[in-house]
């Protein structure tokens, strides 16, 4: 086995071994309840969370491994502050703003908004969804604005769509067919899943079924 345990069980502040047989028991095709619920005497009683962080962590690690693509070396920096091409520091370190000194701008208020406003954490006290130890401490932001106080809803209505026309009546780049406002490409797919149906890899499946026909109510499932 690779490197990985010894460096995940460093960062969760568990043992080596828990973490390899950890591993050894998802690699097996075992789900993460089961694992928590019936492999006790191999993980050291980890529990869903543990285990979950475990599974989480080895699979970034292994995508990382797997294409070791490098970026352009103004996207970020790594722990020391120093520019860097590996992701993995990148991940590590800080992921730089855009557009220069008016990225920095846009993201200062947007830590200062959601952050600082808010009662949240900010700047290095806010961990991104990578960080399988700390709490992330995100706060949000939202503003809601009275149209009339601006200008008649009518016209509101009017311009907005002008705008949205306007958005959209632009070449298509090739093997596109339209441009998207911010939401439309959700919209768009909640209407095809409610439509359709939602897609659910086969493990989700497994796992419903298994926790369904545990709780006595197997027989409600559709599939």
């Amino acid at each position: 086995m690779t490197a990985y345990p010894e460096r995940i069980a460093k960062e969760l502040n568990l043992k080596t071994r828990q973490v390899e047989n950890t591993i050894y028991l998802l690699d097996s095709g075992s789900s993460v309840p089961f694992i928590a619920r019936y492999r006790k005497e191999l993980t050291g009683s980890l529990d869903e969370i543990d285990i979950t962080n475990i599974r989480d962590r080895v699979t970034q690690l292994r995508d990382l491994d797997k294409r070791r693509e490098s970026i352009p070396p103004h996207w970020a920096v790594d722990a020391q502050g120093r520019p860097t091409t590996d992701p993995q520091a990148a991940l590590e370190g800080f992921i730089l703003p855009m557009a220069g000194h008016k990225g920095y701008v846009m993201g200062a208020m947007v830590d200062i908004l959601s952050g600082v406003l808010s009662g949240s954490q900010f700047l290095d006290k806010v961990h991104g969804p990578y960080d399988p130890v700390n709490r992330s401490g995100a706060g949000h932001f939202m503003v809601a604005l009275n149209v009339a106080a601006f200008q008649s809803l009518a016209d509101f209505e009017a311009r907005i769509d002008q705008y949205l026309v306007s958005l959209k009546d632009v070449p298509l780049a090739a093997g596109h067919t339209q441009v998207f406002y911010p939401g439309e490409m959700e919209k768009q797919a909640e209407l095809e899943n409610r439509s359709l149906g939602l897609l659910l890899p086969a493990d989700t499946l497994s796992d419903v079924a298994r926790v369904a026909h545990e709780a006595g109510v197997g027989a409600l499932l559709p599939f």
